[in-house]
């Protein structure tokens, strides 16, 4: 009896002291599952692969419910996912924040589309969605055309997803983007350094397109918005009173058809909009709830008012990563034209010389690209008729007789004075005349500085095309727009 009480009391007291080395090292970070140099191995892609079918065999199957454990994997839904599978593969996970900006020591992370130039297999990606959140994945393979991968909750819902697939160009639009969770950070790529047999990686130049006085025939359907507040709602009707269909959080798209009506109620213009499935009203004329972020067209692509080549429905440029021996896409894939007149090819200048997929070099940029145009015969026809009108006007002006042309010099000589005095009070005007200016702190340019210039500040710091007056939005006169004038407006605002 003696003994036995002997053993209880000791495995209790072994029971405790094991508890609380567990504790000690859950609360200073050192629990096995993190460790780094300590698990570090190589990978290849025979293991890659047995892994991966294993992971999907007794981990989480197609179509599974992933089960967040923020404690272990250090974040939730997507983030959670990506981190978890990584520790199956490698004994280890990307980065300590979803912003990328602290890689773990087996790890090196590489920012936007100049990231995806070596993307390999096994890498982690993090990503601006479309619907207005982070997003990330578990790269599984690529193609020519596609990037596979593993992720979770695309349907808001945690559903696992196994060979998932995105074309390179749709996610180089979404790694470009500014992450959610830190808007000074765009998406980035994680890869773990001890592949050593690597799988055939896609290399090659990123271009964009840019048209260069060329068009896509293409009708505008309508206007694609961006919610910049916390949240903006779609109701039944026109007004405040009508029943609330959903809320729209930050960063969510709806579209706003072209020549569709417009209601005043309660102080704001409600328009009828379409977000997903979604039909309802929306309060579209307050600057800081939404912005139009977007046209939406009837062909793929449009020409932005740069120029530039974009995919429909988004303000992204058209880019594309081009492999040595590609070809570059020949305008009429993209619908573009320029009159009757013949595309020559591509330049890196406006009136450079045509150039190949070869002889660009892979520095790591995006290269932008222009169309090169022949002369048009509309061009052509416009110079002749400018001549004959020239000729007609000058023998027109033969015939006149001498007291006319009198009484019309000195007619012309009044009138040139007169419009030369309106013209110099013109030219004064505009010189001295400032550009629109607001108050310091108006940032969303509505007369007033209150809560909502501190909410379009924050929402708008890498849009500076946004603001009204970019002077408003530099509220502590530093002559750059940071999280710095948010403080300040906020203080403003908050009399503090």
């Amino acid at each position: 009896m003696f003994l036995f009480y002997n053993m209880r009391k000791n495995t209790t007291i072994y029971i405790k002291i094991t508890a609380f080395l567990l504790l000690f090292a859950v609360l200073c970070g050192v629990s096995p599952v993190f460790s780094s140099a300590a698990s570090s191995s190589e990978m290849n892609m025979t293991l890659f692969e047995e892994k991966l079918a294993s992971f999907k065999a007794d981990v989480y199957a197609n179509g599974s419910h992933y089960v967040d454990d923020a404690a272990k994997y250090r974040g939730t839904q997507c983030y959670g996912f990506a981190n978890q599978i990584a520790i199956y593969f490698y004994g280890s996970y990307p980065t300590t924040t979803s912003n990328g900006l602290q890689a773990n020591e087996d790890w090196v992370v590489n920012y936007g589309s100049a990231a995806m130039v070596n993307l390999h297999v096994g890498d982690v990606m993090r990503f601006r969605s479309s619907v207005g959140a982070d997003h990330s994945i578990f790269i599984t393979g690529m193609d020519d055309k596609y990037i596979y991968f593993s992720d979770c909750n695309n349907d808001h819902k945690n559903t696992v997803r196994h060979d998932a697939k995105k074309t390179w160009e749709e996610l180089i639009g979404k790694i470009d983007k500014a992450l959610q969770v830190n808007s000074k950070c765009i998406g980035w790529v994680a890869h773990y350094k001890y592949w050593n047999d690597d799988p055939e990686v896609k290399a090659g130049v990123t271009v964009s397109y840019n048209a260069n006085g060329g068009s896509i025939e293409a009708e505008k359907i309508a206007d694609r918005y961006v919610v910049i507040t916390s949240a903006l709602r779609m109701r039944a009707g026109a007004g405040l009173d009508k029943e609330i269909l959903t809320r729209m959080v930050n960063g969510t798209y709806f579209d706003v058809a072209v020549g569709s009506e417009r209601i005043e109620a309660d102080g704001y213009t409600w328009a009828p909009v379409t977000q997903g499935d979604l039909h309802g009203w929306a309060a579209v004329s307050d600057p800081g709830d939404c912005r139009i972020y977007s046209p939406v067209m009837t062909s793929d692509y449009y020409v932005g008012d740069n120029g530039d080549i974009c995919v429909n429905g988004t303000s992204n440029k058209y880019t594309k990563i081009l492999e040595s021996d590609e070809e570059l896409t020949a305008a009429e894939a993209l619908g573009l034209k320029r009159g009757n007149a013949e595309f020559l090819g591509w330049s890196t200048a406006p009136d450079g010389e045509p150039v190949t997929a070869e002889e660009l070099s892979d520095n790591g940029e995006i290269i932008r690209l222009y169309a090169l145009w022949s002369k048009t015969d509309e061009d052509s026809d416009t110079a002749a008729e400018t001549d004959e009108e020239t000729t007609e006007e000058t023998t027109a002006a033969e015939e006149t007789t001498a007291e006319e042309t009198t009484a019309e010099e000195t007619t012309a000589e009044e009138t040139t004075a007169e419009e030369t005095t309106a013209e110099e009070t013109k030219a004064e005007t505009t010189t001295t005349a400032p550009h629109t200016q607001l108050e310091k702190g108006d940032a969303n340019g509505d007369g007033r500085i209150d809560n909502k210039d501190v909410v379009f500040l924050f929402v708008n710091l890498s849009f500076e095309e946004s603001f009204a007056d970019p002077d408003s939005a530099d509220v502590n006169g530093d002559g750059s727009i940071n999280n710095k004038d948010v403080l300040a407006l906020f203080r403003m605002v908050s009399g503090g």
